[in-house]
């Protein structure tokens, strides 16, 4: 059973989802995510292709002051629901049962931090980076969990700086930063 790292619901066991394609991220590789990130005190942090909310709730724990929570998988946003609500974080936590591009075109909201693991196999277009990079405060982060055979290059004008890539088993994480992050 998969468990919140640190912060003030360490050792917290995560939700568990028992139908999907789910691919949770593994606890070592939310260690190094987190450990590379600045403190998260005041954050409002996006969570896209969020799954069973491991990331997003992790950041809670760690002093994230709110986390929206987006999947196409209602029941998968259920499931995150009901753990936040037996952590009593009803008032930290948004959630909205839809693709990721189509939340990126309908709200305007901005994050210090999104993190974004989406299914290896989906590629992201042009497009869905330039909207998704809309949603960055002018000091923020974004971190992009992908495959580690996946052909994948930032693109130069979107305004980010690649700050650090990591290597986690079949897994690798892109950390870019935007302003003075």
């Amino acid at each position: 059973m998969s468990r919140i790292i640190a912060g003030h619901w360490k050792g917290h066991p995560l939700p568990v989802l028992h139908r999907g394609p789910v691919r949770p991220t593994s606890s070592r590789t939310r260690t190094v995510l987190f450990d590379t990130l600045p403190p998260l005190s005041q954050f409002h942090v996006l969570d896209l292709f969020s799954g069973t909310g491991s990331l997003g709730f992790e950041a809670l724990s760690r002093g994230a002051r709110h986390l929206t929570s987006v999947d196409k998988r209602a029941g998968y946003l259920r499931q995150q629901r009901e753990w936040i609500m037996t952590h009593d974080a009803q008032n930290q936590f948004d959630s909205f049962a839809m693709e990721a591009g189509k939340f990126l075109t309908k709200f305007e909201k901005e994050f210090h931090l999104i993190l974004l693991d989406p299914p290896y196999d989906l590629e992201l277009g042009s497009s869905f980076w330039a909207q998704l990079v809309r949603h960055l405060n002018s000091n923020s982060w974004l971190v992009y969990e992908c495959g580690q055979r996946a052909e994948f290059e930032m693109q130069d004008d979107l305004g980010i700086t690649l700050y650090k890539s990591k290597k986690m088993g079949d897994s690798m994480l892109h950390f870019y930063t935007r302003g003075n992050a």
